[in-house]
């Protein structure tokens, strides 16, 4: 089916269900209750619409419901308490995922202390552990991404435009040994050129990537054409004294889109990007071909020359997906992409769309999808 015909027929069908729910909520109009209903209809309607018509003149969007695709895991933890989630990845050892945030709650208690939950994968037991600095003192930081490599845990958190970011580091065996509600205390973390917001470990690297738009600048020299991000990979292991803050130069660079707010690798190696911004934007998956096969640079980081640059750019993207407002990290773990939303939180409760589980996406099935097309 031509790409034309895929839009008539959206929009058909689209029309179709606009007047269907408008005659019912017509008969219904007996109060300003159900008035206001009406007009929440259409506008909704008409969102849908439009975001079809981008997706059709914009280049390499593909309209795909990655929710045909998906089953919803568990409800996040910590939601009706001030809690912000942002990362999420699998720890393997303790055979849970772990969602890492920061709270919106002000001041100086608990309260307003970033936080790691564990889920159990099976029995879906929820463990709370407030999040303490190297120094001790209460880390009540933005804490963003979160990735896993064996008895290895690190959560991103951005420094400073000039400065780049942080990699803190615990093990897992702390988080195990630890009880329910218990602090639990970073033992370092060292610094990454990227202004960290999240990040993603992939067996083979840890990547560390950082979120730029207007209102949220990064170091200008990150710039490389349309991209003004990057996210720099190590490889694994990552060997350095956490305890002495050490600049750690990437063993590889790629430069990214824009609005980043994680990122997964596939086994097949397509590098997939979640990118959002505000309450009433739509989300976008970005699904690229292995990074190796992008266009190639060199850069210089922290006084390390010629460190390999990968850029990302049209040439080697797959497709673009329309997702939910408010989308946060991926985590990739035995074929199935795992999403988290920030819209679940009390401080986005008038989000276009409140999201307040975890997904799990057939990513490969919605690649070949795409490909099907």
């Amino acid at each position: 089916m031509s790409k034309t015909i895929r839009l008539l027929v959206s929009v058909l069908v689209a029309l179709s269900m606009l007047f269907s729910f408008s005659a019912s909520a017509l008969d219904a109009a007996a109060n300003t209750a159900n008035e206001i209903f009406f007009f929440e209809l259409v506008a909704g309607f008409f969102e849908s619409l439009f975001a079809r018509l981008y997706e059709f003149f914009k280049p390499g969007f593909t309209y795909i419901d990655v929710e045909d695709y998906t089953n919803e895991l568990f409800e996040i933890p910590g939601l009706d308490d001030d809690f912000v989630p942002q990362g999420l990845c699998f720890v393997e050892s303790l055979n849970s995922f772990a969602v890492s945030g920061y709270s919106s709650t002000d001041g100086e208690g608990d309260e307003a202390l970033s936080r790691i939950y564990l889920i159990e994968k099976d029995t879906k037991s929820v463990k709370k552990l407030l999040l303490l600095s190297p120094d001790g003192t209460g880390f009540d930081y933005h804490a963003g991404g979160i990735a896993c490599n064996g008895n290895d845990l690190w959560i991103a958190s951005g420094g400073s435009e000039k400065k780049g970011g942080f990699a803190y580091h615990i093990t897992t065996d702390v988080l195990s040994n630890a009880q329910s509600g218990d602090k639990v205390q970073f033992d370092g973390r060292f610094q990454t050129e990227a202004k960290a917001s999240y990040m993603y470990c992939d067996g083979e690297m840890l990547w560390i990537g950082e979120f730029y738009n207007k209102d949220n600048p990064v170091n200008p020299d990150h710039s490389y054409g349309k991209n003004k991000a990057i996210c720099c990979g190590y490889k694994l292991p990552v060997i350095v004294d956490y305890t002495a803050e050490t600049k750690l130069a990437p063993d590889v660079l790629l430069s990214i889109p824009d609005q980043v707010q994680g990122m997964s690798v596939t086994d097949n190696g397509e590098v997939v990007f979640s990118t959002s911004y505000g309450r009433r934007n739509n989300s976008v998956m970005h699904i690229y071909s292995d990074y190796k096969s992008w266009k190639t640079d060199t850069a210089s980081v922290f006084g390390t020359k010629d460190i390999p640059l990968y850029i990302a750019e049209m040439d080697s993207l797959i497709t673009k997906i329309t997702m939910p407002t408010l989308m946060e990290a991926f985590d990739y773990y035995n074929g199935k992409l795992y999403l988290i939303f920030e819209s679940g939180a009390k401080i986005y409760s008038d989000a276009r769309r409140v999201i307040k589980t975890v997904w799990e996406t057939d990513i490969n099935a919605v690649i070949d999808a795409v490909n099907n097309k």
